[in-house]
């Protein structure tokens, strides 16, 4: 299995686990040029919108998925999504999660507003 196809299962695989969480999955593969965004979903529990990055490894063995999650890639994202929700006219709330997976198991780092914080200021 190539880069790509890790990559597309872990993101079915975040998919069906934010859906057994009772959110909907709304788009996947979000692209501007400011960057790409995996997976957009409404957490219906929190009522805001959540903009999801997807680390898949078929091993650890060079580090947890979520350490890949640069301040880049994070300022990035929180580029994209506003494009996403300026298209959209949109202004409720929302926040950026990271779905790491290796091999079967799924972590989920909700609202990593801290960080964001933290490389904003």
């Amino acid at each position: 299995m190539n880069n790509k196809q890790t990559g597309k299962l872990g993101e079915d695989m975040a998919c069906d686990y934010l859906t057994q969480l009772g959110y909907d999955v709304i788009e996947r593969n979000f692209q501007k040029r400011s960057g790409e965004i995996d997976i957009i979903a409404w957490d219906n529990k929190e009522e805001e919108f959540v903009f999801v990055e997807v680390k898949h490894r078929k091993t650890d063995i060079v580090g947890r998925p979520e350490e890949a999650v640069t301040s880049s890639k994070i300022k990035k994202i929180i580029s994209t999504a506003y494009q996403w929700l300026e298209e959209r006219d949109i202004d409720d709330p929302w926040r950026i999660d990271i779905i790491s997976i290796t091999n079967n198991d799924i972590k989920h780092f909700t609202n990593i507003s801290q960080e964001m914080d933290d490389i904003l200021s």
